[in-house]
Formats: structure tokens, C-alpha cells, sequence
């Protein structure tokens, strides 16, 4: 009430500041809040925005050519008002008008408000006009009177993106956002903004600033790199294919494109994001050749700039898994602190896992340089640096084996935080023992090429559980799906209307993941 009495007796500047008028709520004027009534005016302020299109649908990610209605749940912080009378205006995060929406139904009034009273305000109706994921504001400014006729203004910004670049999964306690181009956590983009919410738990706060994927051609010596991507153009090497996200599950679909930092290597990389419990995320990463040409020694990382407390600094990295099939690193600072750890895992016995720990001025961005970047996925484990400071950490996998055109390779990224080093531990040394045979392999389907009208699928290795069944074509649009309760020894799969072309089926089982890349005929 403090807070709200001052903001609201502070004095007038917007004609000191024409050019952010829109921005600037005023100027402290103590004499005027030793003076007034705290409760003479209300004092309506908003705690949150929901976005829904017409037929009351929710909207996490709007996009170009949406209407939408506005909601503003509020909370009267102050005295009781009358002669409500709200208008909404959309503005750019320098302060100026936009053109990306058109505002429809700006006001919306409310005869009177009580003490204390909690209300939604809405809806207010808007048009997305273009493609715009840079910051913007809902302005949302009141006028009316007061319980004794005083008169009641006031002014509220609330952070908006037109078209998000991003979605967002949450689960038990926490969230992380990923990035349409690669990028994994906080992006700042083009006006330093903060875009998404890091990987975020709500017992330890904030923990990846930022973070990415990229993927390396040894051979050619081609590195591509989503980290981080919308404020440095040489960062932005993947166009997003597909990226969608449902509750604690997000599939992006990302291919590599030839850019001012390089050409293409020609992959298609296919991630689906879990959140497997209020500690753990694991990322499931599927590196597929769709050049013509085969590719020899190719490798997959993972970009995590952690930072365990808001200082980001006084943090040591050390290898805490070495294995064939699976390594880990793990990051901590001082008692008390959180830890987070990362670790890759495949069941290719022909890949090579890699782990670094790595200091700040080695892999900032703007540091972090293509040759770096090949380093970190060529040495194995041996790439540590040691000391305190401002670390991150890289994991990935290598295959120095030749990938064939549309063949694919299959890894397990896992974040893993606790409140302890023996806790993160703990933890990860039970994700290292998952024996992944259980949870993974490919599916046998004849014929393969897949021709006639239909093709039939062995499935002696879920028999009798139940299973969920989808085909998508390479940019993750789905054409079919089936649910069985209990699967049978065979599945026929109907090809009648698929067309010439690279199709994938995933399966979906109680304890397994299946997937096959298949090339159709006609």
C-alpha cells in the first residue's frame, strides 16, 4: 500500500521525456505523499495478463493474423473509486506506437471498485498484424474518482510479445523455456530484453541464464549454432521446422541452413523436452543426415551457461561420470548453494560422449568461436578448467562413423539440480544406470522402402502394452495416429494416401521409445 500510495502522488514528467512519454510513470514527490489520503483514490493494480482467442480458448503463443481478448486480473491495493474508465494501448518497448497490432476494443469501465476488491478486467480485443517477437507493453491507463470526489488516475505496462520465439514447459515447481532457433533458457534479444524464463525451479530460483544446441562437421570442419540466437545474427544458423509445447512437454524441429557465419551441413535435428520430475529435465536429441550425401564424423552439443546464484561467478566444474556410453559434468559454488549437473547418454556403441567444464572467457558468447566449439566436441572428457569463477558446461555426442542419407542417431540429455553435491549426485549416477535398451531402439517395418498400400511393423518388444502410435512427415506435421491399449504382435500401418517421400513413426510405450526414419515410394 506504501508502494502504491507513492507511485501514485508522484508528479507528472511525461512532457520532461516526450520521446518514452508512454514509458515514464512519473516522478517520487514526497511533500505530496506526506499530504494526501492514502485511501482518498483507489490504487487498481494488475497482477496478470491472460490472452484468449474467441471462443474462450487459452493462447500461450500468439501468432501473425490472431484476434484475440485481453484479460487483466487486478487487485485494489487502496480506497474505494467510482466513474471507472480503462483504455488499452500497445506500445513499443522505445515507447512509440506499433503497427505489428491493431487495438479493437481499447476501453472498458466499471461503475465502482471497493477496498481490497479483486476483479478481471476485459475483455479488451486485439489484432495481431505481423509476425514481431521484440518486446512490447500493454499501457493500461485509468481514470475516476476517488471516495471523497478526488480525482483517480493512474497507468500500468505490462510486457507483451506480439509473436513469441519461444515456448515454455512447466512441471512440478519448475519451468524452462526453449527457443525457436536453437537457443535453450534466457535469450537476450535485439533491445537486451530477457526473453523466457531460464530453466527456473521454485525452491532454488533461476539457474541457466542461457544456452543452446550445435552441431559440428568434423570432416568439413562446419560448425552451426543456435545459442543465443536473436541478438547475434551468426548465432542464428537452424530455422525452426516445427516447435510446439504441451504442459511438461515440448517437440522442436530445427535444420541447418547456410548463413553469412557458413554454409549447411545438411541435418535435421528433432528434440523433445521432459520434464521427468521437479529436479529433472531430460532432452531426447535425434541427429538426422537429410542431405543427399553421406556425412562422416559428425557431433551434437549442448550449450548450458549456469549460473547458481545471481552473481554467476565463484563456481568450480568437474567431470563427475566417464564412461563409453555415458558422461557427466556437475557445477557447484558454496554450501548452501544449489548444483546442477548435465549429462549426455546414447546407446550407440559406435558414438562417443563428450563433457567439458568450461571458464566464461572460453565460451561467452562472442568468445565462444566455431574452432572452440569443435573443441568441446572432440576431446572427449579431457577439456576442464579448473579454479572458481563464471563457468558452463558443454555436453554432446560424436559419431566418427559415416551417417547416411536420412539415417539418424539418437542421444539423452539430462539436467539434473539439487540442493546438494551429494544429492545431484545421487541422482545422476541413477540416470547413469538406466539400462537404455529398455528405453530405446528403432523399429523393423516391411517392406523398407516402404511400397504398396501398406506396411506391417514387428512389435514383439511392446506386445501387449499399451502404446501411442504417430507418423510425421520431417517438419513435424502428423498424419496419422493410433492408441492401443494393448498392442498387438503386428501393426499395419496404411500408406494408401502417403506420398513419395522421408516419413518418421515414433512409438510411444509405458517404459520404451521407439522410432523409425523410412523412405516411401509410390
Amino acid at each position: 500500500q506504501a508502494l502504491e500510495h507513492v507511485r501514485l502522488t508522484a508528479r507528472d514528467v511525461r512532457s520532461a521525456n516526450p520521446d518514452i512519454a508512454a514509458l515514464i510513470p512519473g516522478m517520487v514527490n514526497a511533500r505530496q505523499a506526506l499530504e494526501r489520503d492514502p485511501f482518498s483514490t483507489p490504487a487498481i493494480v494488475p497482477i496478470g495478463v491472460r490472452l484468449q482467442r474467441l471462443d474462450g480458448t487459452p493462447v500461450e503463443r500468439s501468432e501473425a493474423g490472431d484476434t484475440l481478448q485481453v484479460f487483466f486480473d487486478v487487485v485494489n491495493r487502496l480506497g474505494s473509486g467510482t466513474q471507472l474508465r480503462w483504455s488499452l494501448q500497445i506500445v513499443q518497448s522505445w515507447g512509440s506506437s506499433t503497427d505489428a497490432v491493431e487495438v479493437l476494443d481499447a476501453v472498458v469501465t466499471k461503475p465502482a471498485v471497493t477496498a481490497g476488491e479483486e476483479f478481471t478486467l476485459g475483455p479488451f480485443s486485439i489484432v495481431i498484424q505481423r509476425r514481431e517477437p521484440l518486446l512490447h507493453f500493454f499501457r493500461l491507463e485509468v481514470s475516476g474518482q476517488g471516495s471523497s470526489g478526488a480525482q483517480y488516475q493512474d497507468v500500468a505496462l505490462l510486457p507483451f510479445y506480439p509473436t513469441p520465439d519461444w515456448v515454455t514447459i512447466r512441471g512440478d515447481s519448475l519451468v524452462l523455456s526453449v527457443g525457436d532457433y536453437g537457443w535453450i533458457g534466457r535469450n537476450t534479444g535485439s533491445g537486451q530484453e530477457h526473453k523466457g524464463y531460464g530453466l527456473t525451479s521454485a525452491a532454488l530460483g533461476s539457474l541457466l541464464y542461457g544456452g543452446g544446441v550445435f552441431v559440428v562437421d568434423f570432416s568439413a570442419e562446419k560448425v552451426r549454432s543456435g545459442i543465443e540466437g536473436d541478438a547475434l545474427a551468426y548465432e542464428n544458423d537452424f530455422v525452426p521446422l516445427s516447435i510446439g509445447a504441451t504442459n511438461t512437454r515440448a517437440e522442436r524441429i530445427l535444420r541447418d541452413t547456410t548463413t553469412s557465419s557458413g554454409a549447411a551441413i545438411g541435418v535435421t535435428l528433432r528434440e523433445e523436452f521432459d520434464v521427468i520430475d521437479h529436479a529433472t529435465i531430460r532432452i531426447r536429441t535425434s541427429l538426422i543426415n537429410t542431405s543427399t550425401e553421406p556425412l562422416h564424423d559428425v557431433a551434437v552439443g549442448y550449450f548450458f551457461d549456469f549460473d547458481l546464484t545471481p552473481a554467476g561467478d565463484s563456481s568450480v566444474v568437474s567431470l563427475l561420470i566417464d564412461r563409453s556410453d555415458v558422461c557427466a559434468e556437475m557445477m557447484e559454488r558454496m554450501s548452501g548453494d544449489p548444483v546442477v549437473a548435465a549429462l549426455i547418454r546414447t546407446a550407440d556403441t559406435s558414438a562417443r560422449v563428450q563433457c567439458a567444464g568450461l571458464d566464461a572467457a572460453y565460451a561467452r558468447i562472442g568468445y565462444f568461436i566455431p574452432e572452440r566449439k569443435m573443441e568441446t566436441l572432440r576431446q572427449g572428457t579431457q577439456l576442464q578448467m579448473g579454479g572458481q569463477g563464471d563457468k558452463s558446461i558443454v555436453v554432446g555426442v560424436r559419431y566418427p562413423n559415416t551417417l547416411a542419407p536420412m539415417a539418424s542417431r539418437t542421444a539423452d540429455v539430462f539436467i539434473v539440480f539439487g540442493r546438494s553435491s551429494a544429492e545431484v549426485r545421487q541422482r545422476v549416477l541413477a540416470l547413469a544406470s538406466v539400462q537404455q535398451s529398455s528405453t530405446q531402439t528403432s523399429l523393423l517395418m516391411r517392406p523398407h522402402p516402404a511400397t504398396g498400400d501398406a506396411a506391417t511393423i514387428d512389435c514383439d518388444a511392446i506386445a501387449g502394452q499399451r502404446s501411442w502410435w504417430r507418423l510425421f512427415t520431417l517438419d513435424g506435421h502428423c498424419l496419422w495416429q493410433q492408441q492401443f491399449i494393448a498392442t498387438p504382435e503386428q501393426v499395419i500401418l496404411p500408406l494408401e494416401a502417403l506420398p513419395s517421400g522421408v516419413f518418421m513413426l515414433t512409438v510411444h510405450g509405458d517404459n520404451i521409445q521407439l522410432r523409425q526414419t523410412f523412405l516411401r515410394l509410390r
